[in-house]
C-alpha cells in the first residue's frame, strides 16, 4: 500500500481518455497486476467497475491489433470472470475439513507428538477418514514445505505402531505415484516428483523402508528396470540388461563390429550406448530431470550408506550413475554442478570421469568381476541341466503312472472274467 488506490485509478482513467496502442497495453498490464484487488475492495469497487466497462467499450470501438485485443480480453476476464463459467465449490464434510487442516497445516507447525495424538483420535472405524488422511498426506503440491517433509515420515513412523496397514498403504501409494509420473513424464509434475523423491528418502531415515527399496528406486531412475522398480537394484539385473542388448544387436536389431564380437567371445562384454531395460519408461535424450531426482534422493539419505554392505552398493551405483550422466551428452552447467556436489558429499575420493570411455572402464571391470565371482554362465547351465533333469523325472513319473493304471485295468478285467 505504498501507492494509494486513487493514483492507480486516475492513471487508468487517463489511459482510457487517450486510448492509444501504448495506453491499451498499459491498461492490460495494470489489470493483471492489481485489477482484482481494486475491483473487490469496497472503497474502489464502483469506480473500478465503471472504468472496466469503459475500457471494454473502447476496445470494441477502436480498431486495435489482434495482439492487443487478446491481451485486453485476457486481462478483463482475469479480473472479472464470466458468471456462467464459475464452478460452484464443492462443500466438504466437517470431518474432511478437520483432517485436511491436521495434515496440511498442523503437521508442519505444531509438535509432532500432539499431531500424532490427534490423528490417533480420529474415527478410524469410518472408511472415509483413512482415505482422506492418505489423500492429504500425499498431496505435496502447494501446502507441503520442502524442508519439513520429514514431518510426514515422522507421523507415519509413530502411526505404524498402531495402524501398520495404513502406513504400508501410504508408502505403496507413494511409490505407485512416482512410477505413474515417470511414465507420463509431464513437465508440470516435476515439482511434485521432487517432493515425492525427497519423501522417499525421509521414509528411509525413519526406518519405514529398507535400503533395498532405496537402491531399487535409484536404479529405476537410470533405467535399470522394466515396468516397475522390482529388483532393479539386484546385482543380476545389470547383466541381464547387457545380455538383452547384445542379443538384440546380434539378432540384426543393431550393428555389431568384429572387435565387439571377439570381445563377447572372450567374455568381456562391450557396453551399449545406453544401458537401460527396453521396457523402461521412455525418456528423451535432452531430458535431464531424472539426474536431479537421483541427486535429491542421494542428498537426503545417501550419507547413511557409509559402511558395510550398503557402502559397497552405493559405490557400485555411483559408477553406473556416472556412465548414465555421460550417456546424456553435454549437460547444462547447473546439472553438472548438482552431480559434482553429490559425488563430493558422498564419495570425495571418487572423481567424475571426464569422458564416456573412461566411465565405461570401471563399469566393465565391475561387471567382469561379478561374472567371475558369481559364475553366471555355469549357474545358467546348471539351472538348465536341473530343469532338464526335472523334466525327465516328470516324464518318468507320468510313464510309471500310466503303466500302473494299465496294470490295474488288466487286473480288473481278469477279475471280471
Amino acid at each position: 500500500k505504498v501507492c494509494p488506490p486513487g493514483v492507480i485509478l486516475d492513471m487508468f482513467k487517463e489511459f482510457c481518455d487517450n486510448f492509444s496502442h501504448h495506453h491499451a497495453e498499459l491498461c492490460a498490464h495494470l489489470l493483471q497486476s492489481c485489477g482484482r484487488y481494486l475491483l473487490y475492495t469496497p472503497e474502489t469497487a464502483t469506480r473500478m467497475d465503471n472504468l472496466l466497462e469503459r475500457m471494454a467499450r473502447l476496445k470494441n470501438a477502436k480498431s486495435l491489433p489482434l495482439r492487443l485485443e487478446i491481451m485486453l480480453e485476457d486481462a478483463y476476464y482475469q479480473v472479472k470472470p464470466p458468471e456462467g463459467k464459475r464452478k460452484a465449490a464443492k462443500e466438504k464434510e466437517p470431518m474432511e475439513q478437520f483432517v485436511r487442516h491436521v495434515a496440511c497445516v498442523l503437521l508442519y507447525q505444531d509438535d509432532e507428538d500432539k499431531v500424532l495424538k490427534l490423528v490417533r483420535k480420529l474415527p478410524w472405524s469410518d472408511d472415509k477418514v483413512p482415505a482422506w488422511l492418505k489423500k492429504y498426506l500425499l498431496d505435496l503440491n502447494q501446502h507441503a514445505n520442502y524442508e519439513n517433509l520429514y514431518a510426514i515420515a515422522s507421523l507415519l513412523n509413530g502411526l505404524a505402531k498402531y495402524r501398520d496397514s495404513f502406513a504400508i498403504d501410504v508408502i505403496d501409494t507413494l511409490f505407485e505415484s512416482i512410477q505413474s509420473t515417470l511414465e507420463r513424464n509431464d513437465f508440470r509434475e516435476m515439482p511434485l516428483r521432487v517432493r515425492q523423491v525427497k519423501l522417499v528418502g525421509e521414509l528411509y531415515i525413519y526406518r519405514l523402508v529398507d535400503s533395498g527399496m532405496i537402491f531399487d528406486t535409484l536404479y529405476h531412475l537410470i533405467g535399470f528396470s522394466g515396468p516397475t522398480s522390482y529388483r532393479a537394484g539386484h546385482m543380476l539385473t545389470a547383466h541381464r540388461i547387457l545380455e538383452k542388448s547384445l542379443a538384440a544387436r546380434k539378432g540384426g536389431l543393431g550393428a555389431i563390429t568384429e572387435e565387439a564380437s571377439e570381445a563377447v567371445d572372450a567374455g568381456s562384454q562391450p557396453l551399449p550406448a545406453t544401458l537401460a531395460d527396453p521396457q523402461h519408461p521412455l525418456e528423451a535424450p535432452w531430458d535431464y530431470f531424472r539426474i536431479k531426482l537421483v541427486c535429491v534422493l542421494l542428498e537426503t539419505c545417501g550419507h547413511f550408506f557409509d559402511r558395510g554392505a550398503v557402502k559397497q552398493k552405493l559405490d557400485r551405483y555411483l559408477h553406473f550413475f556416472c556412465r548414465y550422466v555421460h550417456s546424456k551428452g553435454d549437460l547444462p552447467q547447473r546439472f553438472m554442478n548438482m552431480v559434482f556436489d553429490t559425488l563430493e558429499r558422498l564419495h570425495p575420493k571418487l572423481k567424475f570421469p571426464p569422458s564416456k570411455a573412461e566411465a565405461d572402464e570401471p563399469v566393465l571391470k565391475l561387471l567382469q568381476a561379478e561374472r567371475e565371482s558369481l559364475d553366471l554362465d555355469e549357474n545358467e547351465k546348471a539351472d538348465g541341466k536341473e530343469e532338464d533333469e526335472e523334466d525327465d523325472e516328470d516324464e518318468e513319473e507320468e510313464e510309471s503312472s500310466d503303466d500302473e493304471e494299465e496294470s490295474e485295468e488288466e487286473d480288473e478285467e481278469d477279475d471280471d472274467e
